[in-house]
C-alpha cells in the first residue's frame, strides 16, 4: 500500500529544494565559469584581466627588452616550442586566414584594436609599446585601444610566444611568455597578426637559401618547406634578414650546434634581433597602405 505524504513533509521537501536552487544561483553569479563549463572562450574571458591601454610615454620608451636563447646561436624564441603543435612553432593552426592572400583577413583601415593583459610588468608594457611604435613610425598601420570593435587582438602573458595569422574574427590571442618579450619577437608576432607568414617559406625560397633537411627532425620538415605559389601572395622580394625569417640555428634541429639553413654562399646570417627591415616595411605598405 502506498504511503500518503503529509503536508508537513511536502513543505519541508519544497523548502529544501528552494534552498538548493538559491545556493546554486549564488555560486553561478559569483563564479561565471560554472555557468558554461564547456565553452573554452568563456573560461578564457573570465581568466583574462585587461590592463590599461598603452600610454604615449610607453610608446615613446624605445625599450627593446631581451629575448632568452636556448643556445649560443641566438635561436629565436618562437622556435623554442618544437613539440607545441603550433605551425612553425608560433602560429595557431589556421592556414585559411592567410592575410597575404585573403583580403578578408586584413584589418580594416589598417587599424588593429587591442587589449593587453594586466599581468605584464611595466618594462614588458614598454617593450610591447615600442614594437607597436615601430609600425606607427614606418607604416600607416595603427594599434589602437579597443573600444566596441568586435575583432581585436588580445595580448596575453602565457606559455611560449605565438599568434593567430591575419584578422580571424572576435578576440584573437597573441601570447607572450617568458623570454618572448623583446621588441623583435613582439614585432614578429604582430606581423603574423597582420597576416604574414614566415619569410623562409616563400615560394622562391630555393633561389636564396639551402635547407639542411638532414639536420631537421622529420616531423618538422614541413616548417621549412616553401609554400606553393597559389597559397600566398609573395609581396616584394625575398628578404633574408626579415624579422619574419628564421635564423640559421633552430631547436627543430637534430643537432642544434649545426645550422638548419644556410645561404647560397654558406652563410648563417638570417633574420634579425632589431625589428622591421626596409623590405618588411615595403611589404606592409603594399598590403595595407597603398
Amino acid at each position: 500500500m502506498a504511503t500518503k505524504l503529509g503536508p508537513s513533509y511536502l513543505f519541508s521537501f519544497s523548502a529544501v529544494c528552494v534552498l538548493l536552487i538559491c545556493c546554486w544561483a549564488s555560486l553561478v553569479e559569483s563564479n561565471p565559469v560554472w555557468a558554461e563549463t564547456n565553452n573554452q572562450l568563456d573560461r578564457d574571458e573570465v581568466a583574462f584581466e585587461a590592463g590599461e591601454p598603452l600610454t604615449d610615454e610607453e610608446f615613446n620608451s624605445n625599450e627593446q627588452g631581451k629575448a632568452v636563447s636556448i643556445d649560443n646561436h641566438g635561436t629565436q624564441p618562437w622556435q623554442h616550442q618544437p613539440d607545441s603543435g603550433l605551425v612553425g612553432g608560433d602560429l595557431l593552426p589556421e592556414d585559411a586566414k592567410n592575410g597575404n592572400k585573403n583580403a578578408a583577413a586584413k584589418w580594416p583601415n589598417a587599424q588593429v584594436p587591442y587589449v593587453i593583459s594586466s599581468s605584464f610588468s611595466a618594462k614588458d608594457r614598454q617593450v610591447i609599446a615600442s614594437a607597436m611604435a615601430m609600425y606607427h613610425q614606418k607604416t600607416c598601420i595603427r594599434f589602437v585601444a579597443r573600444g566596441t570593435q568586435k575583432d581585436y587582438v588580445k595580448i596575453v602573458r602565457g606559455n611560449g610566444c605565438w599568434a593567430v595569422k591575419g584578422r580571424a574574427g572576435g578576440g584573437q590571442e597573441l601570447i607572450l611568455g617568458d623570454g618572448c618579450v623583446s621588441r623583435a619577437t613582439v614585432v614578429h608576432e604582430l606581423m603574423h597578426a597582420l597576416g604574414f607568414s614566415h619569410e623562409h617559406q616563400r615560394p622562391d625560397q630555393k633561389k636564396f637559401i639551402v635547407v639542411k633537411y638532414d639536420n631537421i627532425q622529420n616531423q618538422h620538415h614541413q616548417w621549412f618547406e616553401p609554400h606553393q605559389p597559389d597559397a600566398v601572395n609573395s609581396i616584394g622580394r625575398y628578404d633574408i634578414k626579415s624579422v619574419m625569417h628564421y635564423n640559421a640555428y633552430s631547436s627543430f634541429a637534430v643537432d642544434t650546434s649545426k645550422p638548419t639553413m644556410v645561404t647560397k654562399t654558406g652563410g648563417t646570417t638570417m633574420g634579425n634581433e632589431y625589428g622591421l627591415t626596409a623590405m618588411d616595411v615595403e611589404k606592409l605598405k603594399t598590403f595595407y597602405c597603398k
